[in-house]
This record gives structure tokens, sequence and C-alpha cells, in this order.
């Protein structure tokens, strides 16, 4: 089956009213107050998005799916997926690739980015920006439930955004929700926050934070207690999790399945058979390399996904020699080749890039996207001009927990060793490869990033590798910091522009973090599945997901 678009991707698996599809480019003027959603102006102008009030189109998010190729969904059932890895735990303060499958579906947030990155109402049914951009009200849906049956309120956000400050919470987006300012429950279903200064990325945070029940934070990692269409029955620790339908759900008719079961698989081989046998009804991720065998298949088909949600990077940490030279980060992008990388590992599905950037993007620049073309002469020069003409000695950290960490690994010890530079594989398992990534213990490392889909300054404030503060490569730099800083504040197209010209620079020039490829995902699929959707980061929605049999 051929790539599809991001539209054609959402059409594929069905609509639903207020459903996400997954393209549009990211705001880049402030939102203003509005009593509807602004017109959409032409693509190529890439311009700003408005932010409507959510009061005219909160009872259409509510709305039930409509049937799929004129088929009204059915109740019931139980959709079995199968995972490459287990769930380690329930806090969806962690976004990682091995809790996905829990964050939609136990969780809700209070908006949800559409297929134009701009906020549509879920937990939230209306917000107000003040004029100055610097203070913000939202009205919470009224009658909203957790699985125990207690009422959603304000106090339970303003917690939450709490929580998710807190250090110790270790929260991918803290960065992001630190700036929220004194939040606090104007009454039992409005809150305010408020910004020091105008924060151009509110809505990319509300669309990733997920909403907890203030009393379930000490029990948060093994018996979750959230708003969202499915709830946890049963978790059998480096086997399954058992989600049962939420019958106090807010969107009326939903969810359709009775319940999920999330079983876990110790490698793509028997994952692929099991979905072959029947035995999964959906399988993801698999590799792109299953694809073709998929496709010969009878009941089942390989959906590919759009590339660019996530991006295969190579980390190099500054603070250990003799990465702490540019020339030498440098002479490691020169080295790797990236179109080899895209065309074994991706299965041709996907591009180098340089930058991390999708075209749609307002940051995206075509021409240094290409900078870092496969070039092993240059990279032995500069080397050379760092002092290490005959190489030096070093270690890749990966994992095979996550698809294509050690391939891209594998790749690139055998790329430097063809300028000079010799090294070894830590391979280690998810579960010691995490807290040694988080607390930045490694020398190289193979890694794949997100957020750079939606407003570009999201990314420096809440991708891990792209952190002006405590990013991943330990690189620190005032400028960085500043321009990071203005991406996040600056609302007007052309100035936005130019900073993003001079952030780019600075990512090829300093090459702390070396962009790839983007990732795409395959997903192996039973004919009789309906319904399933994405969010823009494309991670499940399984609210409006039928089974067909």
């Amino acid at each position: 089956m051929a790539q599809v678009t991001r539209r054609q991707f959402v059409h594929w698996f069905g609509g639903a009213a207020g459903t996400l599809a997954l393209a549009g480019c990211a705001p880049i003027q402030p939102p203003a107050p509005a009593q509807a959603p602004a017109e959409k102006a032409p693509a190529e102008a890439k311009p700003a998005a408005a932010v409507p009030t959510a009061s005219a189109a909160a009872a259409e998010a509510a709305k039930p799916a409509p049937a799929q190729q004129g088929s009204a969904p059915r109740r019931g059932g139980t959709l079995t997926w199968g995972r490459p890895h287990d769930v380690i735990h329930f806090d969806s303060s962690q976004l990682s690739v091995t809790q996905e499958p829990i964050f939609l579906q136990i969780f809700g947030t209070l908006v949800r980015l559409d297929r134009d990155v701009k906020p549509q109402p879920e937990l939230a049914e209306s917000w107000d920006l003040s004029s100055d951009y610097k203070r913000m009200q939202l009205k919470l849906r009224k009658g909203v439930t957790f699985h125990s049956g207690k009422e959603l309120t304000a106090d339970d956000v303003v917690a939450t955004i709490q929580r998710y400050q807190d250090a110790t919470t270790a929260a991918n987006i803290r960065p992001q929700i630190q700036r929220f300012k004194e939040p606090k429950a104007v009454d039992r279903h409005t809150l305010e926050i408020s910004f020091e200064e105008p924060m151009a990325t509110v809505f990319d945070a509300l669309d990733l934070m997920y909403v907890w029940d203030k009393d379930n934070f000490e029990a948060i990692k093994q018996q979750p207690n959230g708003t969202g269409p499915f709830k946890l029955a049963e978790w059998q620790p480096g086997n399954q999790v058992r989600l049962v339908r939420h019958d106090g759900y807010y969107k009326s008719g939903q969810p359709y399945l009775d319940e999920i079961v999330l079983k876990a698989f110790p490698d793509f081989e028997s994952l692929v058979i099991n979905l072959e046998a029947g035995a999964v009804d959906l399988a993801s991720p698999l590799r792109p390399r299953d694809r073709p065998r998929l496709e010969s298949g009878r009941g089942y088909q390989a959906i590919v996904g759009p590339p660019g949600s996530l991006v295969f990077d190579v980390i190099l940490n500054t603070t250990r020699e003799p990465f702490g030279d540019k020339r030498v980060r440098q002479a490691v992008s020169y080295a790797v080749n990236r179109k080899r990388f895209v065309d074994t590992y991706l299965a041709g599905l996907s591009e180098p890039w340089s930058l991390p950037w999708p075209p749609h993007s307002p940051a995206h620049d075509r021409q240094l996207n290409q900078h870092y073309a496969y070039n092993p002469e240059r990279a032995r020069q500069l080397l050379a001009e760092a002092g290490h003409s005959n190489g030096f000695e070093t270690t890749i950290f990966t994992t095979r927990s996550r698809p294509g960490y050690a391939e891209l690994a594998e790749q690139i010890q055998n790329d430097l060793l063809q300028v000079g530079i010799r090294s070894r594989l830590d391979l280690q398992e998810e579960g010691s490869w995490r807290p040694k990534f988080i607390d930045g213990d490694f020398a190289v490392a193979t890694h794949t990033f997100g957020r750079s889909g939606k407003h570009p300054a999201s990314a420096f404030e809440q991708a891990v590798v792209w952190r002006a503060d405590k990013n991943s490569a330990s690189f620190v730099n005032d400028e960085y910091r500043r321009l990071a800083a203005l991406a996040s504040t600056t609302f007007d197209a052309a100035p936005a522009r130019e900073i993003y010209d001079q952030l780019n620079r600075m990512i090829i020039d300093e090459a702390f973090t070396l962009s790839i490829a983007p990732d795409v995902k395959v997903w192996g699929i039973r004919d009789h599945v309906k319904g399933y959707q994405l969010n823009l980061e494309d991670w499940a929605l399984m609210e409006a997901a039928w089974l067909d049999r």
C-alpha cells in the first residue's frame, strides 16, 4: 500500500465529529478572543491561527462518530492490541512510546488540537484569553466524571498543573507547564491561569496536559483514575493490560468497545505472526520492513502513517570529550549516511533531514534541511582540524525496546568507523535504558524526538533534545536560550521567521543533536477494526473504535 497523506490517513480510519486529522501549520501569531473559529487562510500563506472560543464547537465535539463506510458503529466486543513492548506504569506525565496506548484511553485533556493545529473543546468547553495574553480563563464541561464516579472540578485541574510543575514528577512537558503562573479555581468549574509573558504555545501544552484526579497522585502509576473512555481493569506486568468501558464517559454513546486488551510481545516477528493468525486485531508499531509481508495477506492490511510525528536523531553529549568540540560533532554529522538509513530501515518511506521541521512548519528551511549530506571526506577533515587525525573511541548507547534505535546505532557504528571513530554498542533493555537516558549517562545515543510539527517553539520547550535548558546533549548556550525564548513569545510572522532562521543556523553549526530522518509508523490492522483514529502525535484515539464482525 502506498504511503498516505495526513488527511487521507484520518479519512482511512473513519471520521468523527471533532476528530483530529493530522496536518496543518503551527500558529505563529497571538490567538485573539473570538466568538467563532477564524476562516482558514490559504495554506501557502502559513497564517496565524486565530483561537476560537469553544462554545460553538462544544456540542459537536461530544457527538458520537458517524458511521464508517455507510455502517452504523456496533457496540460491544474486545479489541486486542498487540505491542512490541510493555506498559510499565500509568503515569501519563511520562510521554514515552511504551506508554502511548494508555494516554488518551484512560485520561482526558482540556483541549485537543485539530488538523489545522487549532484547539477544540474536550474537558474545557470554552476559554478566554485577556487582551494582553497574560491571563486565561477556562470553563470546564459540567458533569464529567472520573472512573471512580467523582466529578471533575477546577481544583483537580489546578492540582494537575501543580504536579506537572513539580520536578519530582519528571514530566516531559514540565518546562512548558512551568509557564502557567498562579493557577486557581475561580469556582467549581472555572479555572484561571496567568503568564508572566505571552505564551504562544499555550494550546500545545494543553493538548498534552492530561488531567488527573487530585486524590489519585500517590496511586497513579498502578491505579490510575482518569476521565477517559476506558478504565483500568487488570494489569499483568510483562503480559497484558485490560481496559474496560467507562460508562460515565461524557461523549454520548462512546466508547463503543466493551474493552481493549493491550498484549506485550517479545519481538516483532511474534507480533506479526499473531496478527496474521487473528490473535490480535491491531498491531503497532511495526517495522517498515514488515509492510510487504502484511500486504500479501487476507483479512488484514498494512497502513503506513505520514512521516514526521517522530524523528530519528543522534545525541552527542557535549560534556563528554571529544564532543565538547563542535568540529567533532559536525564531523559525526557528515559521517552519518542518512540516506542509507532511510533506504534500509525506513524502506524508502521517509527522507534524510538535517533540521527538525516538517515541510508544513513555518520554521522549515528546505536548503538547510539537506546541509549534512553524506560526506566522509569532510568528516575526516574536521576531525583532523580538531586534533583527531587518528580518530578516537566512544560508546553508542541504545536499546532494542524501541523500534529503529538499535538499527540506527548499528549503522552509525559502521559509518563512524569509515572516518576512524571506533565505537562499541551499549545495548540496554527499556527498564535500564530509560533512567540512564534521562540522566544523560551516555556519550552518543540514538533516539526519536517529537513536538516539532506544532508551534515550532514547542520543540524548544518540550522536546528533550531541543530544550534550551537541560537538553539531552547537555548543550548550554546563552544565545540559543535567548532565541528559544523569543520564539515562544513572538507572534508576528516576519519576526518569527527571522528567529527560526537564526535557530536553524545554530542547530546546524552546533550539531549537538543530529536530525536523521522522520520515522514512519506501520500498523497491521484487521479489516473488521473501524473508527480507529490518531492525534497530532500519532497516538491512538480509541473512543470511536468499533468492531465490524
